[in-house]
């Protein structure tokens, strides 16, 4: 996609979907659009603007049509719609590089946004709302995380070290730091491993989260635990990462809400997101759900009895942890 113009985005990812729900189902006049979404007619351009500008609905000067490209995002939830649309918008590949290669803040975010739609922006406060937008669509598309600034509290279930949760399985992880030190560069690992280069960065922010691998300036490399996993007997590997996996904020308020009985890891992440008021979708849950799983059957923290069901072992922690 070829963005002509320097317009930024105005709102998070749920206002895109929200609306072209709303289109896709019918309401195509704005004054029809405005009844769908409870707001006013005046608002429905504003609120029209991010998918206009993603190319994902077509005004004609009396409707507007959803794209194909509309329809499969909410028809067939497929999200990488959306990631190739941003990553193209200006300023968007800079601010990726940054977190690529350190931590980026929301003001910082902000300021890049600011300079390469050339808007008119010029204090912090400014800086800060553009940034949040666009630190909203990096994570809900997993591009990485933002760093908040000490002018904004941090989520609690936001993770200093890395992703907020593990986006890649165990195994994946082992493999990866095992080769870590051996190359210098994301494109020598993913070629050394055979990964695309967004399975390693899910990989890497996964191993950061743990603390098994830390992000140098240009590079990565492990830390020491790191090196433990790879050094020591399969017993001692899943204890290290059990403790490591247990300091992950999300994993405990998940693991303080794990009943004693069976249970089906989907709900247990939805108590998760209605705990914290993640507005979480369906689809979001369950991807989460679904990765946590993994990690737990290999840490021994749950056993698996059957499709889509899991039992609490001894090792999961009961009044031990609190909440994020």
């Amino acid at each position: 996609m070829t963005t002509a113009s320097k317009s930024r985005l105005y709102y998070r990812p749920s206002n895109t979907l929200q609306t072209l729900k709303a289109v896709i189902s019918g309401s195509q006049t704005p004054e029809q659009i405005a009844d769908d979404l409870g707001v006013g007619v005046r608002t429905v351009r504003n609120k029209l603007h991010d998918p206009l500008h993603l190319g994902l609905v077509e005004w004609d000067g009396d409707k507007y049509d959803a794209t194909n490209e509309a329809r499969r995002l909410v028809q067939l939830q497929d999200v990488d719609v959306l990631e190739e649309r941003f990553v193209d918008l200006p300023g968007v590949q800079s601010v990726l590089g940054q977190i690529k290669n350190d931590r980026i803040t929301i003001e910082e975010l902000g300021r890049v946004i600011s300079f390469e739609t050339e808007s008119g922006a010029a204090d912090e406060e400014t800086f800060e709302r553009y940034g949040r937008v666009y630190a909203k669509w990096i994570h809900y598309l997993e591009l990485g995380d933002v760093a908040e600034t000490d002018s904004g509290p941090q989520h609690p279930l936001q993770n200093d070290r890395g992703a907020s949760d593990p986006r890649v399985p165990p195994q994946k992880v082992i493999e990866t730091l095992r080769a870590i030190d051996q190359v210098n560069t994301r494109e020598e690992l993913a070629n050394r491993l055979g990964y695309s280069e967004k399975e390693i960065e899910k990989t890497l922010s996964t191993a950061y989260a743990l603390g098994v691998a830390r992000p140098e300036q240009g590079g990565f490399a492990t830390t020491e635990a790191g090196r433990t996993v790879i050094s020591t007997s399969r017993g001692q590997q899943r204890e290290l990462l059990r403790d490591k996996l247990l300091e992950i904020p999300l994993v405990q308020a998940y693991c303080n809400r794990v009943p004693n009985s069976e249970f089906k890891p989907v709900a247990v992440m939805e108590q998760v997101s209605e705990g914290y008021s993640m507005g979480w979708s369906e689809k979001t849950i369950e991807t989460k759900a679904h990765r946590l799983s993994p990690w737990l059957t290999f840490t021994e923290l749950a056993d698996k009895q059957e499709v889509g069901v899991l039992e609490a072992t001894g090792m999961m922690p009961r009044e031990e942890l609190s909440d994020p």
